[in-house]
């Protein structure tokens, strides 16, 4: 996948939706086959790997990811299942770096914090968003 420094195509929708530049928040976002990181973050492995499955769920094609974005910002359970998938991906990554149970159970109570969180519109409780991300994930 390419790494743009830009906007994403559908930032203006998001950002009506989500209000993204009024609460402060700096996503990274993949549109299609690339993974766009107009805030200069660290993207580390496992936030590619996240952003990876969002371009699979996109078929890596422009096309299909203006569908997927129009459809991700209506509908909260399609949101919830696509970001579900990429946070359990994500944590996955971060298992095969980190053996310590103790680090684990921090490590994916902070993705279900994000995942309950502002940017995705609260559509989960934290606990919820935990329990999703490890049955989803299968890491013991």
């Amino acid at each position: 996948m390419k790494i743009s420094h830009d906007y994403p195509p559908c930032w203006a929708e998001l950002n009506e939706a989500f209000h993204l530049t009024e609460k402060g928040m700096k996503p990274v976002i993949t549109y299609g086959d690339v993974i766009f990181n107009p805030f200069h973050l660290n993207l580390t492995p496992d936030l590619i790997e996240h952003e990876m499955v969002h371009g699979e769920q996109q078929s890596h094609n422009p096309v299909v990811a203006k569908l997927w974005y129009q459809r991700y910002i209506a509908d909260k359970d399609f949101r919830l299942e696509q970001e579900t998938e990429a946070y359990a991906k994500q944590y996955q990554t971060l298992c095969k770096q980190h053996k310590d149970r103790n680090k684990r159970t921090r490590l994916l109570s902070q993705l279900a914090g994000m995942l309950s969180g502002e940017m995705y519109g609260s559509i989960v409780t934290h606990s919820e968003a935990q329990r999703l991300i490890r049955n989803q994930a299968n890491v013991l």
